[in-house]
């Protein structure tokens, strides 16, 4: 899937203001992403959240009270970082695009980014990006959304054949031979994990997407969905993917690790 980042762009700086209270899985995949990155961290002087938002990363770097650390935070929309910088003060803020990084090389000890790149139209370009703006000897740490994430929503759809968009996750073995052919010299997906999050129907679980502007199409012409479809769609969820009278959505985290020697 090919993204028009300007579009995204414009959904994530419209809900900037909404982000904290409705990313429920963004703060578990962050709290997560920091306890395994938690010894990089603690030697690190000069770090980078990449795709920051609205600073999930760095209120978990200070929540496990590892202070004295320069934290960088990039984003490409702006009104995110304004919302993060908001919360948090003497945090160093970056507008920009992963995809084409404005940072000179051998800058930085550290790399994060939690649950930002699976909006990257090149990984391949990223990754190697974030390879240059490294210090030898350290490391890109990230959290990355994988395939069979909302299966259950994708089965519902294509059972009864509604149009609604929902994005491609990256498979592993496509992720694996990006790591492999990236410039970094050696890689560890840490842990694959499975969050489930449950919902009282199908309607809250798109709204809850659409509250982050995490919600996107890149079709041109999708045809209408009428009221009929939701409902018909949200009684196939309920039946086949129930659970105490909620609706559960799976979501495939895969955590890894890629270092520079």
């Amino acid at each position: 899937m090919f993204f028009n980042k300007e579009k995204i762009k414009s959904n994530f700086n419209n809900h900037a203001q909404k982000y904290d209270k409705n990313a429920i899985l963004q703060n578990i995949v962050a709290k997560k992403l920091i306890g395994l990155a938690i010894e990089e961290v603690g030697v690190a002087k000069n770090i980078i959240d990449l795709g920051s938002g609205s600073g999930f990363v760095s209120k978990e770097i200070s929540a496990n009270k590892i202070i004295n650390k320069n934290i960088f935070e990039l984003d490409f929309a702006l009104k995110s970082l304004l919302f993060s910088n908001s919360k948090k003060k003497k945090l160093l803020s970056i507008n920009a695009d992963i995809e084409s990084l404005p940072i000179k090389p051998d800058i930085f000890d550290l790399a994060l980014s939690s649950m930002s790149l699976q909006w990257i139209n090149n990984l391949g370009i990223a990754l190697n990006n974030v390879f240059h703006v490294l210090k030898p000897k350290s490391s890109f740490i990230f959290s990355i959304l994988t395939d069979g994430t909302l299966r259950e929503l994708t089965k519902s759809c294509k059972s009864l054949n509604v149009n609604l968009a929902i994005n491609n996750f990256i498979k592993l073995k496509n992720l694996e031979k990006l790591l492999e052919n990236s410039n970094f010299n050696s890689y560890n997906i840490i842990e694959l994990d499975e969050v489930k999050l449950y919902h009282k129907d199908i309607f809250q679980l798109i709204k809850s997407i659409k509250n982050i502007g995490a919600s996107y199409s890149n079709r041109n012409s999708i045809k209408i969905i009428k009221k009929s479809d939701f409902e018909n769609l949200n009684q196939f969820y309920l039946k086949n993917f129930n659970s105490n009278g909620k609706i559960k959505a799976s979501w495939n985290v895969a955590y890894v690790k890629i270092s520079k020697l």
